[in-house]
């Protein structure tokens, strides 16, 4: 006798044929996967969730070394007088690095040609190559011209551009009932990640740019040969542990969210007082702290109740006093309501397990796309729609960030470098509020790319604040555009793939940062 394990999608497990199912990925690319009733309890049996776990907890490190693309204001000003170039080459090189949106294309085929740790690999390799000729060129070990420095530059972004492929597509394959909710906080990490190097380099490395660039250059590849292997599908069954996992992606948000207002709070001491370097490292080391806890959060199994456990030990009587109202109103509550309830917010499968209304609407769009191809997506509407929502709301937010230091001068503002650290975590915010937000609307029954419009609402007003030309105005509008900025990238790969299928999502994903990049480029231009 034979059961099923769906690598690819976990919730709809329930729905496809008893004998077979199809994974999404070469460890099993698009074949038939057949397992035996004792693999399968081995993998029910709790080692799948925590590898699943330890999977998000890589990804999540590999992006937060992933967003180094927005450092280039660290030592653009050092180029600058380095090499001799006038401001205009400087532009151009800082935007030479969008065009490895082109490497993110290659990426994506490469992911179905090969294991996902193939494709780290060969990130990390372009990344180390990439950001190790402008490193040796700066410091004089090597004579590059300046278009040899804009390729480089553009090969060290697209090597994070295959890590990032990798990531995400495994994020979706391995939490298929949260999908809005995992890349959310995947893409939280990217946007921290430069505030997180910059603190770093202020409080250890005695803001010499030399020593920032080796940092930029090594710790990433490391980082991503290290955690590689663990990259990857897992097989698990998401409907016997749904709380589990609700409480452990809450548990993450709730640290995540304490990491962006703690570097709020140091970004506004440092605006008001004058720091000196041992409160600078007391900082940089109380933020490593809580990245270290954000880590470790998802591999806490049903946190919720491991505090609810710690409480019920420091608070007896407290705890005595819950769990008496909680059976009083439990009580109160008949067998029958109970039924009802249960029948509404789920159905049963033909194979007599039960699942929820979430898995039935993605079960029904996983059907629906099976059988679509990347000519079908690239010729229908779709696609298109998303790729000029996101390149004009995305794009004119991008277009913002990287002219924000000539807006604050326009303003007659000396504080440029706060209005930047606020588009960073503000970014943060919105990648890990859509994604969570996406999520909730569909388990409403409303459709994912209504937060896709809120984020193009956003902008716009973002725009009509800016125009005041107020410097009151400009914080709250660094604010909005960071917010903005960051739900496209949570909301873009989610709607693709629920769209156009799992099997689509890494060339579609990447094919419109290619578009993306060109808007902006255009629009520099």
């Amino acid at each position: 006798m034979y059961s099923q394990v769906d690598v690819m999608d976990d919730e709809t497990t329930s729905l496809v044929s008893p004998l077979e199912v199809e994974s999404g990925h070469p460890t099993g690319s698009f074949t038939k996967v057949q397992l035996k009733e004792n693999r399968i309890e081995q993998v029910n049996g709790g080692a799948s969730q925590i590898n699943r776990w330890m999977g998000l907890s890589a990804a999540m490190i590999m992006m937060a070394c992933n967003g180094l693309t927005y450092t280039y204001a660290v030592y653009s000003e050092f180029v600058k007088q380095k090499l001799h170039y006038s401001q205009e080459r400087t532009d151009e090189l800082g935007a030479a690095k969008d065009f490895g949106a082109i490497f993110g294309l290659v990426s994506g085929l490469c992911y179905f040609l090969f294991p996902p740790w193939m494709s780290i690999l060969i990130g990390a390799l372009m990344h180390l190559l990439g950001y190790a000729v402008i490193f040796y060129t700066l410091t004089g070990k090597l004579r590059s011209s300046f278009w040899f420095l804009c390729i480089s530059s553009a090969v060290g972004t697209g090597g994070d551009n295959f890590v990032d492929t990798v990531c995400i597509m495994i994020i979706l394959e391995n939490f298929g009932s949260h999908k809005g909710t995992a890349v959310g906080i995947l893409k939280s990490q990217l946007g921290l990640s430069a505030a997180i190097f910059v603190a770093i380099y202020e409080a250890f490395l005695e803001s010499k740019v030399p020593n920032f660039l080796f940092l930029i250059t090594v710790v990433p590849s490391i980082v991503y040969v290290v955690l590689a292997f663990l990259i990857r599908p897992y097989p698990c069954n998401e409907e016997t542990d749904q709380n589990d996992a609700d409480q452990r992606f809450k548990l993450v948000s709730i640290f995540v969210i304490i990491l962006g207002c703690f570097l709020m709070g140091v970004m506004i001491l440092e605006g008001v007082f004058e720091i000196d370097g041992s409160i600078q490292k007391f900082f940089a080391i109380s933020t490593l702290s809580i990245m270290g806890i954000i880590f470790m959060a998802p591999l806490i199994k049903r946190p919720l109740k491991l505090f609810g456990d710690a409480i019920a030990v420091l608070f007896p009587s407290l705890c005595m006093l819950s769990s008496a109202q909680h059976h009083t109103h439990s009580d109160d509550e008949s067998d029958g309501e109970r039924i009802i309830a249960r029948s509404i917010d789920h159905a049963y499968s033909k194979n007599g397990n039960l699942i929820s209304k979430q898995e039935q609407i993605a079960a029904q769009v996983d059907s629906e796309t099976l059988s679509s191809t990347l000519w079908d997506s690239l010729f229908g509407i779709d696609f298109w729609l998303i790729t000029f929502v996101v390149s004009s709301g995305a794009g004119s937010g991008l277009a913002i960030m990287n002219n924000f230091a000539q807006i604050g001068k326009a303003v007659r503002s000396d504080v440029v470098d706060e209005f930047v650290g606020i588009i960073s975590i503000w970014s943060c915010f919105g990648r890990l509020v859509s994604g969570y937000g996406s999520d909730l609307l569909m388990k409403m029954g409303l459709s994912r790319p209504i937060c896709l419009l809120i984020s193009q609402m956003a902008m716009f007003i973002c725009c009509l604040i800016l125009a005041t030309g107020s410097t009151l105005f400009l914080f709250i509008g660094s604010a909005v555009v960071g917010l903005a900025y960051g739900s496209y990238w949570t909301l873009a790969p989610t709607i693709i793939a629920e769209v156009f299928g799992l099997k689509q999502v890494a060339t579609l994903y990447k094919l419109l940062g290619y578009f993306l990049s060109h808007f902006v480029i255009d629009s520099i231009e």
